[in-house]
């Protein structure tokens, strides 16, 4: 019995050898600065928290994290490949806080997820790529939001002003409350508004 636990031990100690690294999931923390937006351009899922630190750590294949980069420009955390025409993506994932968030852009493919309550002053959603958005509770003045591309927004809010337009291929799914809502609906895909408790909305195209 003590052989075969060698052999099989042996065994797992070799496929962990063998396996390339490229192909092994990694963990890296990122050196970025100050920022209040975020726009993805490449392929990963965006999980977001709101702390009083500025942080990202990427995880996911060796592969893609090594062809990612993550910066501060101006102040925005951009997230895109060193290099143009990368095949084969998989996914990665983006864990990300900051005190702050004023927009939210993805123009690559990818989800933005935040999980627990943000307490914002102003914020807008852009998707021109495609993706989803899930905000389980969000407190804010005004929100916008906008599907240019392809992709569906699920946002439960306590807010003074909601925008919402849909130009893409996508749906908008509103709950919580608001004192006034304005919605438009230019492209394929619906607005639902029927959890929103808000006594002034205002809708403009057709579906509603």
């Amino acid at each position: 019995m003590t052989k075969n636990i060698f052999i099989t031990a042996v065994a797992v100690l070799l496929s962990v050898a063998l396996c390339p690294l490229w192909a092994q999931n990694v963990s890296e923390d990122c050196k970025i600065g100050e920022f209040s937006a975020i726009n993805l351009r490449s392929v990963g899922n965006i999980i977001f928290t709101q702390s009083d630190t500025y942080s990202c750590r990427m995880e996911g294949p060796f592969e893609y994290v090594d062809k990612t980069k993550v910066t501060v420009k101006g102040e925005t955390l951009v997230i895109e490949y060193k290099q143009k025409n990368v095949k084969n993506v998989k996914n990665l994932t983006f864990y990300i806080t900051a005190p702050d968030l004023k927009n939210v852009k993805i123009d690559g493919v990818g989800n933005f997820n935040a999980k627990e309550t943000l307490k914002l002053k102003n914020i807008t959603f852009k998707f021109d790529g495609v993706g989803n958005c899930e905000v389980k509770k969000l407190h804010c003045d005004e929100l916008e939001l906008m599907v240019d591309g392809v992709g569906n927004m699920n946002v439960n809010v306590n807010c003074n002003t909601v925008k919402a337009k849909v130009d893409g291929v996508g749906n908008i799914t509103l709950s919580g409350k608001a004192d006034r809502a304005s919605l438009k609906r230019d492209g394929v895909g619906r607005i639902n508004h029927k959890g929103l408790k808000c006594p002034d909305v205002s809708t403009k195209g057709w579906g509603f």
